[in-house]
C-alpha cells in the first residue's frame, strides 16, 4: 500500500510513498473518516509527500478528491498540514488547497514535518473566515 496511517496522540498522520493513483488517495479518505468517526471530535492531521511519491492521477481526479472533503461535515474545524519537500509535490498540495474550500477546515502546506507538527500543535485554534477571504475558501496558506 503507497500509504500508511497513524493516530496517535490526537493527531492523524498520514504519509504518501511510490505510485499514487485515485483509488489510494480514496482509500487513504476511507481510513481518515473511519478515524475521525470513532472520536469524539475531529482531529487534526499530517500528511506527507513523501520524496519517493509519484502523482499518477488528473487535476479532474484531484477535483473529485477535494469535492469529497470539501462536503464532509465534521464535528469541528480542523487542521490539515501538507508537507512537500519537491515542487511536484508543493504544486500538487497547492492544487489541494485551492480546490478544498470546505470552511472547517484549515490547510497548510510546510516543506518539513517539523514545522508542519509545530503548526498542528500551536496552541491557537483554527482561524475562522474573515472578511477579506473570498467566500468559501476558509483560511488556506502555505507556510
Amino acid at each position: 500500500m503507497p500509504f500508511e496511517v497513524e493516530f496517535q496522540n490526537g493527531i492523524i498522520e498520514a504519509a504518501f510513498t511510490g505510485q499514487v493513483d485515485l483509488s489510494q488517495i480514496l482509500a487513504l479518505i476511507q481510513r481518515v473518516e473511519e478515524i475521525e468517526a470513532a472520536c469524539p471530535i475531529s482531529p487534526n492531521r499530517i500528511c506527507v509527500l513523501a520524496e519517493d511519491m509519484l502523482v499518477g492521477f488528473a487535476f479532474m481526479d484531484m477535483e473529485a478528491v477535494a469535492k469529497r472533503r470539501r462536503e464532509t461535515r465534521l464535528k469541528n474545524a480542523v487542521r490539515t498540514a501538507l508537507v512537500a519537500s519537491t515542487p511536484q509535490h508543493y504544486g500538487f498540495a497547492r492544487m489541494f488547497q485551492t480546490l478544498n474550500s470546505n470552511p472547517q477546515i484549515e490547510i497548510r502546506i510546510s516543506n518539513d514535518i517539523v514545522t508542519a507538527r509545530r503548526w498542528i500543535n500551536s496552541d491557537d485554534s483554527p482561524a475562522e473566515p474573515t472578511s477579506n477571504t473570498p467566500q468559501g475558501t476558509g483560511t488556506a496558506r502555505a507556510v
